[in-house]
């Protein structure tokens, strides 16, 4: 990863002062914002995080009207799909 983009993300995690804390959250965010309506086990698998881990994730950023989630009908409510909210999209796109 380069440095710029070190830079921007330590930017990004300054400006959402209070409503992320951690790198993880900040991968989890950046991935739905480039993947809307993905799944949680989507987002485990290519970030590399176990699926209970993206799950706290998703509960923390939903916490904070980052993220907003809705079970897949056609998985009869198994699966959850994620998209981002206004107010996430406006905070990724600040320190880009």
């Amino acid at each position: 990863m380069s440095t710029a983009k070190i830079n921007q993300f330590n930017s990004l995690l300054t400006t959402a002062s209070g409503q992320m804390s951690t790198l993880s959250q900040l991968r989890v965010m950046i991935f739905i914002y480039e993947h809307d309506e993905c799944t949680i086990s989507d987002m485990a698998d290519k970030l590399k995080i176990e699926v209970d881990a993206v799950r706290k994730i998703i509960n923390a950023l939903q916490g904070n009207k980052l993220i907003k989630s809705k079970y897949d009908k056609g998985t009869r409510g198994r699966a959850r799909r994620c998209s981002i909210t206004a107010k996430g999209k406006k905070l990724i796109e600040k320190a880009a």
